[in-house]
């Protein structure tokens, strides 16, 4: 499982600790959306589990068919490996039992200082975004942007040695095609490139912004001079020869482009500081003593 789908399964994980295990058991009935030998999650199912995730991580899913599959798949293995350990009763383990008391505690905790925390709803004011993005402007650049082209060759994983090595020397030959004085760049995309999305429109993979491209590419397209073809670049999914069409700079962006996302980092920040201040009150109220004797019990001496 790829981190993503890992931290889709720990949020289910903890999140089920707290709910029902009716809400949680597959609703007989339902369109099949995902199955394994007796295991199933209906469609019904799948919504309920989507209710109960964090709203960014539910935003991410049905944003993404791809993750939304990736997260079922989690979501079906987890499920295999608790119908497994429920046969043994690995719950009623006295350790089990412990660690299941302590994430359910846990859950709780977050959720109350969650919402202790959580700021008003007319936080922030308009005045106080305006205020904020002033403040920020330096950081709130739009990155540089490149329109690149490219041929693309896959290299299938598992490919052996001479596998490889053929794959490569297509790479050089169609860079050195490429590279021709008078050549024309999308009509070799159109006929040797293997990506499909864009072979068909002459390897156009329209406008990237820098922090998007991985890096081994990025360096690539990033010493090009517009018009220009690059060597032959490696990634971990084959050989690209890529062209850049053109480039746009570093660019302000607009209060109106960036105002949810700075709303949001302002939301977050002052969740933070009334949850700092929250804690602060809380021991104010009930001081918090530590018995330094008994510490030292649980500590063992540095030898």
């Amino acid at each position: 499982m790829n981190r993503f789908a890992l931290s889709v399964v720990a949020s289910l994980a903890a999140l089920s600790l707290c709910v029902p295990a009716s809400l949680l058991a597959a609703e007989p009935g339902g369109e099949i959306v995902a199955k394994m030998g007796t295991i199933e999650i209906t469609l019904p199912d799948a919504r309920k589990l989507l209710e109960i995730l964090p709203p960014e991580i539910r935003a991410q899913l049905v944003a993404s068919p791809v993750a939304m599959e990736k997260a079922l798949r989690a979501e079906i293995m987890r499920r295999a490996v608790l119908a497994e350990a429920a046969s043994k009763h690995w719950e009623q383990r006295p350790e089990v039992v412990h660690q299941i008391e302590r994430a359910r505690e846990q859950v709780i905790v977050g959720s109350y200082v969650s919402d202790l925390a959580r700021p008003a709803a007319d936080y922030p004011s308009e005045q106080e975004i305006k205020t904020a993005y002033e403040a920020n402007k330096a950081s709130l650049l739009a990155p540089v942007q490149y329109h690149v082209a490219q041929i693309f060759l896959a290299l299938p994983d598992g490919a052996d040695k001479a596998a490889a090595a053929a794959v490569e020397r297509k790479a050089v030959e169609l860079a050195k095609a490429a590279h021709a004085k008078g050549a024309d760049f999308a009509a070799l995309a159109r006929k040797a490139s293997e990506h499909r999305e864009t072979a068909a429109s002459g390897g156009d993979m329209g406008w990237l912004p820098e922090d998007r491209i991985a890096p081994e590419m990025r360096s690539a397209i990033a010493a090009l001079a517009p018009g220009a073809v690059s060597e032959p670049t490696r990634s971990p999914q084959g050989w690209h020869i890529f062209k850049l069409l053109e480039r746009k700079g570093a660019a302000q962006r607009s209060l109106a482009e960036v105002r949810d996302a700075l709303v949001q980092a302002m939301r977050r920040k002052k969740a933070q500081e009334n949850e700092t201040q929250y804690l602060q009150e809380l021991v104010a109220k009930t001081p918090l003593a530590v018995n330094g004797i008994a510490l030292d019990k649980l500590v063992e001496p540095q030898k």
